[in-house]
């Protein structure tokens, strides 16, 4: 299957971790039947924030770190500051790929997650 962005799990689970919304570039978007589509951009403030693959790779840090993207739909992220590594494993899509490295990039800090302001 060819996916174009996160699935609305992925995208509520990046939300939970602390990603800003504001980074997303695409939404998922209901209609009144029940039915969910992805949509290009923001749709309204009820849609879900979703993330393109270019989106998921511009969150990767790049400073004294590199990462690896590969045919097996796999991701290799080495720090050079710390020799931390992560690999995703082969998923079944490069989206998966992305959104499993930024995931784990969120749960240990190299991506700083937004302020959540107290209710």
């Amino acid at each position: 299957m060819n996916r174009i962005c996160t699935t609305i799990e992925e995208s509520k689970h990046l939300l939970e971790l602390g990603i800003d919304p504001e980074t997303a570039d695409m939404s998922w978007y209901g209609t009144l039947a029940g039915n969910f589509y992805p949509y290009i951009g923001i749709h309204d403030y009820d849609s879900i924030p979703a993330w393109s693959l270019e989106a998921l790779l511009e969150l990767i840090p790049t400073d004294n770190a590199n990462w690896y993207l590969d045919e097996s739909k796999s991701m290799d992220y080495i720090s050079d500051d710390e020799g931390k590594t992560r690999y995703t494993g082969e998923k079944e899509s490069y989206i998966e790929a992305a959104y499993t490295l930024v995931a784990a990039l969120l749960k240990n800090g190299d991506i700083k997650p937004v302020e959540q302001e107290e209710e």
